[in-house]
């Protein structure tokens, strides 16, 4: 049995769905949406012990249920009674439980089968996890570590400008903002010297945006040492994050970006949006890897039969599946099990011998149908 958090479940992780995919059945999946106490919809306990009451009803025909049950008690007792919270996914076998955050949880579910239902989670556990976010705002840089849905302020580096006017106006190369011009003669010292003086090269908006581009330079090249080879999410107003993107050598900044100021948002905000870009970082490399299997020649497209079977096999490399759509199994295909969909027992087989999954929003593939594989051999 692993342990379990009782009040701060954790973020669900790919190591998670990789544990979860070895258990073995009867598997009892309960998924809980967020819940705040006084909106009117009932305890969390009350929503609990109904899916719960749900989960053993349909367990009575199948072998080892008393197990399973036993697994599923302990777990929902670990759930505050009267307390809120936000979205959880419960898992329970048995002599397993396990209780995760889950964010993509919006409806109360559950399920009995074979194996344990982690479509609903496949996303947020295989979206990036660890990252920085880079504020840009001409008055403000901000620079925050997002970690297992958290965001944490952290100070700038030494040579990142806290903002433009540092950046630029006090030490700006005299080639790039302005000329000089000898001016007459001197009275301030009745020595008959020279003077310099000094005028713009360019308009006041061909400054500006002078001084803005050496200023995204400047922190570009301050977070290097921090960021390293971590992702990097953007936030601020689009015509500067155009503009350091251009004149960024970082190596991985997400496609997905925040518009707006960021000035003023909180840590969770930054949170809220930093999630929400992971996700969409992880569905649009879902989308081009659907779009690269009609180039692969080993591949099963669109027959949920024949996919589950080579997962089973260990013979699917790479599996991708439309997250809304379903393929109910026939219970001779599987030993027996209660209703179980064959896009979820491909996604479970092939992640349990070692493919990788993406899954991708709606319920078909483009011209694919709901689920396509890509084979080892």
């Amino acid at each position: 049995m692993t342990p379990v958090l009782q009040t701060n479940p954790k973020a669900i992780t790919e190591a998670d769905l990789n544990h979860l995919a070895r258990q073995a059945g009867p598997c009892i999946t309960l998924q809980v949406p967020a819940y705040r106490p006084g909106d009117g919809a009932g305890s969390r306990q009350t929503l609990l012990r109904d899916l719960a009451h749900e989960a053993v009803s349909r367990l009575r025909d199948l072998h080892r249920s008393g197990d399973a049950i036993a697994s599923m008690e302990r777990l929902i007792s670990m759930v505050e009674e009267h307390g809120g919270g936000p979205a959880m996914i419960l898992f329970a076998a048995p002599e397993f439980e396990a209780i995760f955050n889950a964010r993509t949880i919006t409806h109360p579910v559950v399920t009995v089968g074979s194996r344990f239902r982690i479509v609903p989670v496949l996303a947020e556990a295989m979206a990036p996890r660890e990252f920085y976010i880079l504020g840009l705002s001409k008055k403000h840089v901000r620079l925050l570590r997002y970690g297992d849905g958290r965001c944490e302020e952290l100070p700038l580096p030494p040579g990142v400008p806290p903002n433009l006017e540092a950046a630029g106006a006090f030490d700006a190369p005299d080639h790039d903002l302005q000329n000089r011009s000898t001016g007459g003669p001197t009275t301030a010292s009745g020595l008959g010297g020279t003077r310099r003086v000094r005028f713009g090269t360019g308009t006041g908006r061909e400054t500006e945006v002078e001084y803005v581009h050496l200023f995204l330079m400047r922190i570009d090249q301050g977070l290097k040492e921090t960021i390293r080879d971590k992702p990097l999410f953007l936030a601020g107003v689009r015509e500067e994050l155009t503009e350091f993107r251009k004149v960024s050598k970082h190596a991985y900044i997400f496609e997905q970006e925040c518009l707006g100021n960021p000035d003023r948002a909180t840590p969770e905000q930054m949170a809220d949006h930093a999630f929400a870009g992971a996700l969409r970082e992880y569905y649009a490399a879902a989308a081009r890897a659907a779009q690269a299997v009609p180039e692969q020649a080993l591949k099963i497209v669109g027959d949920g039969c024949r996919i589950f079977k080579a997962a089973q096999e260990g013979r699917v490399r790479r599996l991708l599946l439309a997250e809304q759509a379903t393929i109910p199994a026939h219970a001779a295909l599987d030993g027996g099990s209660d209703g179980e969909d064959l896009i979820n027992a491909s996604a479970v087989e092939t992640i349990r011998t070692g493919g990788e999954v993406y899954a991708v929003t709606g319920t078909e593939l483009s011209a694919l149908g709901a689920i396509a594989a890509l084979l080892r051999f």
